[in-house]
C-alpha cells in the first residue's frame, strides 16, 4: 500500500518518480544477491553430505574385508595351524599336544507338532424352535439381521443370510413354532434339522441367491393363529407390523 501511495504522489512530479524507480531497482538487486547466497550454501551442504556418506560406505567395506578370517585355518593356543586333509577328504589340524578335543554337540529332541483338531460345526438346535425356510427381505425389510433379531420379541431365534443380490438379501430363519418341525436348513453343505432331529425325505437346493425348496414343506393343515402371531398378538417391528401368515405353494414361509 505504501508503494502505491508513493507512486500516486510521484505521478505529479517527474523527479520524485525517478527517485522511486531507482530505490525499487536497488532493492531488487539486494534480493537477487541474497538468493544467490542461499543457492551457494545449498550446493556446499549437498556436496559435503555426498562426500560424508561415500566415506562411510567405503569405510564399512574396508572394515568387513579386514575382519574377515579364512575358514581353512584353525587357531590353537593363539597360533594359526594350517589344516590338512586325509585320504577320506576330511580336514583335520596338525598334531599338537595343546589341541583340545571338539565338544560333543547333543542334538535337540525333535518336537512333533500336535495334530490340529478341527471343531465340529455346532448345529443351532434350540428347544421349541423349528427351522423354516424364509426370505429375509420380507421380514419388514430391516437393513441388518441384528436389528431384526432384537425387535422380533423372541419370535425369530436365528437368521442366516446367504448372499446379496442387488438390493435384496436372501437367507433363512428359525421361527418359534412347535407344530411344524420337519423343516431343514442348508448351511455350507450341512443339513440342519429341527428340534427333534427330523430331516425331510427329499431336498432340492437351487442356486445360492434362491431359497431352499423342500418337497414336503407345504403343510396339509393350516397352522393355528396363535403360532403365527405368538399368542394372537402381532409383532411390532419398529413402525411396521410383522405377522407370520402361512406357507405358499412353493414351500416358502410368507410374512
Amino acid at each position: 500500500m505504501g508503494i502505491i501511495f508513493r507512486l500516486y504522489q510521484a505521478s505529479k512530479d517527474v523527479e520524485e518518480l525517478e527517485i522511486l524507480l531507482k530505490e525499487m531497482k536497488e532493492s531488487c538487486q539486494d534480493n537477487s544477491s541474497s538468493q544467490v547466497m542461499l543457492v551457494h550454501l545449498w550446493v556446499v551442504v549437498t556436496v559435503l553430505g555426498v562426500l560424508y556418506y561415500t566415506w562411510r560406505f567405503f569405510r564399512t567395506r574396508l572394515l568387513k574385508s579386514l575382519t574377515h578370517t579364512s575358514t581353512s585355518d584353525t587357531v590353537v593356543s593363539g597360533e594359526l595351524v594350517p589344516a590338512t586333509t586325509d585320504d577320506a577328504g576330511s580336514s583335520t589340524p596338525l598334531s599338537n599336544p595343546n589341541t583340545l578335543p571338539n565338544p560333543i554337540t547333543i542334538p535337540k529332541p525333535i518336537t512333533i507338532p500336535k495334530p490340529i483338531t478341527i471343531p465340529k460345526p455346532t448345529i443351532p438346535n434350540p428347544t421349541g424352535y423349528g427351522v423354516f425356510v424364509a426370505n429375509v427381505p420380507t421380514l419388514c425389510r430391516y437393513r441388518t439381521v441384528n436389528q431384526l433379531l432384537k425387535k422380533s420379541g423372541g419370535l425369530i431365534k436365528f437368521i442366516m443370510p446367504r448372499r446379496r443380490r442387488g438390493h435384496r438379501r436372501y437367507g433363512f430363519a428359525i421361527f418359534k413354532n412347535k407344530d411344524y418341525e420337519r423343516r431343514a436348513l442348508m448351511l455350507n453343505g450341512h443339513v440342519l434339522t429341527g428340534p427333534r432331529g427330523e430331516t425331510p425325505q427329499k431336498m432340492v437346493v437351487e442356486p445360492a441367491y434362491k431359497q431352499v425348496l423342500i418337497d414336503d414343506a407345504k403343510p396339509k393343515v393350516k397352522p393355528p393363529v396363535q403360532n403365527a402371531q405368538q399368542h394372537g398378538k402381532p409383532q411390532i417391528l419398529g413402525n411396521k407390523k410383522c405377522v407370520l401368515k402361512h406357507y405358499n405353494t412353493k414351500g416358502y414361509w410368507v410374512v
